[in-house]
């Protein structure tokens, strides 16, 4: 009997050893799986900044370029008039 004591003791303490091991095993899992998406977060962070910033500079240089198409087209207005009127004033 004290045979059978002593083996669910230790079928106890087994259980116990288990429990804990696989308490502290997934514990362990669990930050590590916390910390991978901490990190995914991070670099998903980190690419929307550079789509942002990416995204503001070739908005920038759209204003910037429309900015110099309006300027070239307001010089060939000008010149147009300046030629059709040029041209009116010899028919005259």
């Amino acid at each position: 009997m004290e045979l059978a004591g002593l083996a669910g003791v230790m079928a106890s303490v087994l259980g116990l050893a288990l429990t804990l091991y696989g308490v502290f095993y997934n514990g362990r899992a669990t930050r590590a799986l916390i910390e991978s998406i901490r990190q995914d977060i991070q670099a998903v962070h980190e690419t929307m900044r550079a789509v942002q910033e990416t995204t503001r500079a070739i908005h920038e240089d759209g204003q910037r370029r429309h900015e110099e198409l309006l300027t070239y087209l307001r010089e060939m207005d000008r010149r147009h008039t300046e030629l059709m009127a040029a041209i009116a004033q010899r028919h005259s």
